[in-house]
């Protein structure tokens, strides 16, 4: 899974949704069954956000380093990259030996590497150049699987992804369970968990019961909402609408971002 550095919130959360659904799914190898791995670069945006969403949901996650093994690019990424290598299955790999700095063509080998280990690449989201559209060619090249996710054709963002798709290089993600599908034949997408069900459960059925559904449901409508404009679109007070935002986020039902904006947890329908 590759993408932009400058992701946006569409791209993350459908980074995260395409990882979630993924989970109970397995792929036949020597007759064993094996969960899925999530394969990327460590870099900033979609790479890490895919890492770390493996990690989340139980999955292996394999980080492609442009620097040799005694050193990790960039560095403020070292926290993750300590618990992918911590991680049973999961593993830092480098083509590189100690000492090597980040130069400019490593990115280039790296992405030959991510594209070559990798069963499918999926791009999420990418201007017309960069590195996850190289990747995505070179996978192309490779006689892999291609997927890119569409989006609006005025967004800078999805240039990349909606040119791969206008050009027949990779398959538009429709869905989760027609990715799923051609990603591994006979097997389902991981069902999400039922919104209703967790919220009636954390209200016990109470007044803020209606309430909670009405705030997930503008949550949903407008992604990345925040609570000043959940109380306008709500008609609710600032005082129960605070309230019910962190009994939701409580209970994982939504999540917010450093500057406080909502988006549903991607495990939910």
């Amino acid at each position: 899974i590759v993408g932009t550095r400058d992701m946006t919130d569409y791209g993350r959360e459908w980074c995260q949704k395409i990882i979630s659904s993924l989970p109970d799914t397995t792929s036949r190898t020597k007759g064993t069954r094996q969960p899925p791995a999530i394969v990327s670069g460590l870099a900033r945006g979609v790479d890490i956000t895919a890492h770390i969403a493996a990690l989340d949901h139980g999955l292996r996650t394999i980080a492609v380093s442009p620097v040799g093994i005694d050193d990790i690019y960039p560095r403020h990424h070292i926290s993750a990259a300590e618990r992918i290598a911590s991680s049973q299955g999961s593993a830092i790999i480098t083509d590189y030996p100690p000492g090597t700095i980040p130069y400019p063509s490593n990115f280039l080998r790296r992405n030959r590497i991510i594209a070559g280990m990798s069963q499918s690449t999926i791009l999420v989201e990418s201007r017309a150049r960069g590195g996850g559209m190289m990747t995505s060619r070179l996978a192309a090249g490779y006689g892999r699987m291609v997927f890119a996710l569409q989006g609006r054709i005025d967004d800078p963002h999805s240039q990349g992804c909606n040119q791969l798709i206008a050009e027949n290089i990779a398959a538009p993600v429709v869905s989760m369970p027609s990715l799923v599908s051609q990603l591994y034949p006979g097997c389902e997408s991981r069902r999400g968990e039922n919104l209703s069900t967790a919220i009636n459960a954390a209200f016990n059925n109470t007044n803020d019961t209606e309430n909670a559904i009405q705030i997930c449901n503008k949550i949903r409508a407008h992604r990345g909402i925040d609570i000043d404009r959940l109380c306008e679109l709500s008609e609710m007070d600032f005082p129960s609408c605070s309230f019910i935002i962190g009994r939701l986020e409580s209970i994982g039902v939504i999540q917010r971002d450093i500057v406080g904006c909502c988006s549903i947890n991607t495990i939910f329908d």
